[in-house]
């Protein structure tokens, strides 16, 4: 029998992206059992639009405005289906997306999430491409590869309702990297997943993004970023491993204006790994020239056509 699967998607005053984000899961070749629409306190005619659509589509409402990770942890508590999925109300599903997905999961009841390739797409230009960023390879750890660095968005993973970490499920008080954390937390409990090489989702840019001030933004990426640290899955992994992510959490830390901040976390790839040499230049820099670092980072991944490390 198959699965029964939800697609949550949390929006606010986005009436007319979040009308176009639910008829592409409404134009897949696999319906989902349950589209879980979390109205989050809108002000424009939102509610309104979403009150058009019958079956599958479950609208909900928040009075107030609360939040993403409120409205997904809504969503979630609200779904009563097996697998789940992700969609922020600007963004797109293709339309296979749920079918490979859901497909691949119930084909290997071992796996608890499956990731697929996602593409970015500029609303202002109409131009797409493949986003480096949002690639892992199939026989990736996924804790492994998370804990540098945020790539990994939401619409591109599918997972089964028992993987889901514990509650709340997306953490409320983090003004950003909410999704960071939440897979972050799911990975270190299924740390191997399973890579469809299709892409399965459109992330959409556009001028009316989310995007906080760069201190709240950093100071969203540093808690979660400690949070790593404190994380068993993250202790048992080979000091060397621990003492690069480190050192690229330094990396951006120094990027961020933060040197002082990203000296702590160069002490502690220091501790961790005595002998992972670069820790200590990147030390010095940080004292010296705290720009340094990223930008020669910038450059050697531009010569190599590499994404940021």
């Amino acid at each position: 029998m198959a699965a029964t699967v939800a697609v949550i998607i949390p929006t606010y005053n986005r009436a007319e992206l979040v009308t176009q984000a639910i008829d592409s899961v409404l134009n897949q070749t696999r319906m989902p059992d349950e589209i879980i629409v979390v109205d989050d306190g809108s002000t424009d005619d939102t509610w309104q639009r979403l009150q058009e659509y019958g079956s599958p589509v479950i609208p909900v409402r928040h009075e107030n405005n609360r939040g993403r990770s409120a409205a997904r942890n809504t969503g979630i508590l609200r779904s009563t289906a097996e697998l789940l999925c992700f969609l922020d109300s600007d963004d797109l599903l293709t339309p296979h997306s749920i079918e490979v997905r859901a497909d691949r999961l119930e084909a290997n009841p071992e796996v608890g999430i499956v990731y697929g390739q996602t593409n970015s797409v500029d609303m202002r230009t109409s131009t797409a491409s493949e986003h480096e960023q949002f690639h892992i390879s199939a026989d990736a750890d996924l804790f492994r590869n998370l804990v540098k660095f945020n790539n990994v968005p939401n619409l591109a993973l599918m997972l089964r309702r028992e993987s889901l970490p514990e509650t709340p499920y997306f953490d409320p008080n983090l003004d950003t990297l909410e999704d960071w954390d939440f897979i972050l937390r799911v990975a270190a409990q299924h740390p191997v997943l399973d890579v469809i090489s299709e892409v399965i989702g459109l992330y959409r840019r556009h001028d009316n993004m989310t995007m906080l001030p760069g201190k709240r933004y950093m100071d969203s990426t540093m808690r979660v970023q400690n949070r790593i640290y404190s994380m068993g899955a993250f202790k048992t992994m080979p000091p060397v491993h621990q003492a690069r992510t480190c050192c690229s959490h330094a990396i951006n830390r120094m990027d961020g204006g933060f040197a002082g901040k990203a000296r702590e976390s160069l002490r502690r790839s220091i501790r961790t790994a005595p002998w992972y040499v670069p820790a200590y230049g990147l030390l010095l820099s940080s004292w010296i020239a705290p720009s340094i670092p990223r930008t020669l980072i910038r450059l050697l991944n531009r010569l190599r056509g590499g994404a940021p490390d």
